[in-house]
Parts: structure tokens; C-alpha cells; sequence
């Protein structure tokens, strides 16, 4: 997780989503998309029973939109999905960019 940090020190506040998935022992894959758009989102190998953490844009916590998909690259196991995910809004403080 994104730690927050000082406004002082970083004055640009961003909003932002976070997603947590924790695969299960067969998943060696992670894939999300936007089950709207079909877009990817964001495409991982994994390892099993990994918790992965991952900063999205923040469209993503106001609207059940995401799709997870864990599989299994061995064939063993059926594809396992998880529809309508919203994720966890945050806010995310950025650093003034150079001048």
C-alpha cells in the first residue's frame, strides 16, 4: 500500500484506487480488465496464495467495473473470475515537478 505522506512536502493531491488480490495455490496468472470496455488492465504472473496490490485510477472506486481473472498456466484448474469488483479509494499525495 501507498503510504501517505506530508501535503507539505507534496502539494498535488491525487485521486486514486486501490486494489488488493490474494490468488489462491493453483493461480499462476492474474489478468483485470475493465468488464465494460474489455480493456486490460493490468496482466501479472503470480505466485500461489500472493497477495498483489496495485494503485489505479480512480474511475475504478466509484463503479463496479473491474473483472479478475486467475488461471491456471498448467490446464489443471478451471479459470477462476471475480466480477464487479470496486476497488478502495485513496488519495495519493505527488511530489511538485521539476521546474
Amino acid at each position: 500500500m501507498a503510504e501517505l505522506i506530508e501535503a507539505q512536502h507534496f502539494p498535488f493531491a491525487i485521486p486514486v484506487s486501490s486494489l488488493d488480490v490474494t490468488t489462491d495455490d493453483k493461480a499462476e496468472r492474474l489478468l483485470v480488465i475493465d468488464r465494460f470496455t474489455a480493456q486490460i488492465i493490468w496482466h501479472t504472473q503470480t505466485q500461489p496464495g500472493e497477495t498483489i496490490s496495485r494503485i489505479l485510477p480512480a474511475k475504478y472506486a466509484t463503479d463496479a467495473t473491474l473483472t479478475c481473472i486467475l488461471l491456471d498456466d498448467d490446464l489443471v484448474e478451471e479459470a477462476a473470475i471475480l466480477d464487479a469488483i470496486k476497488t478502495d479509494a485513496k488519495i495519493i499525495n505527488a511530489p511538485v515537478p521539476p521546474v
